[in-house]
């Protein structure tokens, strides 16, 4: 895993990259449609690895994302 992050890292920066001011529920309406990711029973599982996060763990996620998008954009904007 790239940086020890989970396959979800990657899918939720990506989501964060496009609006860096979404709430944990609108991220969670974007997972829903997203095609890599299922939600069932309060758990999120990534289609191509099989990691679960719990819907609960997708605040910390989206926090831990936020300061990456925003470590990255202000390293590029130097």
């Amino acid at each position: 895993r790239p940086n020890g992050r989970k396959p979800f890292a990657k899918i939720i920066d990506e989501i964060v990259r496009q609006n860096p001011s979404i709430s944990r529920n609108s991220l969670l309406q974007r997972l829903k449609k997203h095609e890599d990711v299922s939600i069932k029973d309060d758990k999120i599982t990534c289609n191509d690895t099989h990691d679960v996060m719990t819907v609960d763990a997708l605040r910390g996620a989206l926090s831990r994302s936020k300061k990456r998008v925003s470590k990255k954009s202000k390293k590029q904007s130097r």
